[in-house]
């Protein structure tokens, strides 16, 4: 395992070639070190080995994916992300993955973060969610981010809709901004705005 990530350090082609061919003979900590090193590496090579393990039985393996596909800067592994961030039953991996479709930006992912932001039962996750919802400039995010400013219970989740809602730069965004920094207790109290 370890000579396996030193060679992706000093030599990366040989090493993805290596990796791609035994990704699945290596222990999980042998997997997760393999996924994180080739997502450092980039190569685009290693990339559909990378999504394969969002589906390995080991969280530390799926979360170590996860970042690697987020780190690869490539948009094709948003479907996949995006069922990771719905679907997968550790709340790390979910919340790696929200933060990788928001790293990458991907704005087609904008509706699952929403439905995510409003439904996930991990604040963590939901923080996360708000966060990528706020990096893609999401304007359809605007209602899951406004509610979650209004409603969650967790201050870290409603301080980073606050700070998504303000980079979306919508017009209904400086709205509930402003409301909610003036105090109106409708708004607190859920009214419409």
């Amino acid at each position: 395992e370890v000579a396996a990530f030193r060679l992706g350090l000093v030599q990366p082609a040989r090493a993805v070639e290596r990796w791609i061919k035994t990704v699945g003979d290596a222990t999980a900590g042998g997997r997760a070190n393999s996924a994180w090193a080739h997502g450092r590496i980039e190569d685009g090579r290693a990339l559909a080995p990378i999504v394969a393990l969002f589906r390995d039985d080991a969280a530390p393996v799926r979360e170590a994916a996860v970042v690697a596909a987020g780190r690869m800067d490539s948009t094709s592994t948003s479907a996949a992300l995006m069922r990771v961030v719905q679907q997968d039953a550790a709340p790390r991996v979910r919340r790696v993955a929200a933060w990788a479709l928001g790293t990458l930006e991907a704005r087609d992912a904008a509706d699952v973060l929403a439905n995510v932001l409003a439904h996930d039962s991990d604040a963590p996750v939901r923080e996360m969610t708000a966060w990528a919802l706020g990096n893609i400039e999401a304007k359809s995010g605007v209602t899951a981010l406004s509610n979650a400013l209004r409603h969650d219970a967790d201050e870290r989740v409603r301080e980073t809709a606050a700070w998504a809602l303000a980079r979306t730069e919508d017009r209904s965004s400086v709205e509930v901004l402003g409301a909610v920094a003036e105090g109106r207790a409708f708004l607190l109290q859920g009214g419409d705005c």
